[in-house]
């Protein structure tokens, strides 16, 4: 099996893209202010 990933190469017109996107999904992934509301104790 062979990972194509590994033969990716990106240059700085493709790093510029990402980091146009990055910026768009930073941030934290509760959409509430209470953790504990979204586990509750689920785990």
């Amino acid at each position: 099996m062979r990972l194509g990933a590994l033969d990716l190469r990106l240059d700085a017109e493709d790093m510029g893209s990402l980091d146009a996107i990055r910026i768009l999904v930073e941030g934290t992934r509760n959409i509430v202010d209470n953790p504990q509301w979204i586990s509750s104790g689920r785990e």
